[in-house]
């Protein structure tokens, strides 16, 4: 199993705002700074993260991005199925399978998912970030 970097970096961006008191928003080149990651990719994941209403964003003077107030309790399973939809691993209607009515890959694999998620879904992302404050 594997997250592609684009979810990778969404999760660091909500720990990150996870971090901040209150109403504090954080700018994009400072997440950007912060993360290492570079701005115009950091720009993409941002969007998303709003257009999924994860995060608040303002632009501007005094502008910056935060954590909705859902956000900051949901699981990392639950963040993990908005920025990546589970889909099956293997494609079983992709063509003749020699394996067709006797295999157990699919099943096996969506077991292993579900699994996957269900480990994310013991930890919030508050919890990810407790007492883990990295000045920005």
């Amino acid at each position: 199993m594997y997250i592609t970097k684009y979810t990778d970096y969404s999760l660091r961006t909500l720990m990150l705002l996870a971090q901040q008191a209150g109403d504090q928003r954080l700018s994009i080149v400072e997440i950007s700074k912060t993360l290492r990651v570079s701005h115009n990719h950091l720009m993409k994941v941002v969007n998303n993260l709003a257009r999924l209403e994860l995060v608040d964003s303002l632009r501007g003077r005094g502008g910056g991005i935060r954590l909705v107030p859902r956000t900051r309790q949901m699981t990392i399973g639950a963040v993990m199925r908005e920025l990546e939809p589970v889909e099956p691993l293997v494609d079983c209607d992709a063509g003749p399978c020699p394996f067709r009515g006797g295999c157990e890959l699919d099943f096996a694999l969506q077991r292993a998912m579900h699994a996957f998620l269900a480990e994310l879904d013991k930890k919030t992302l508050s919890d990810l970030v407790r007492d883990k404050i990295v000045d920005v």
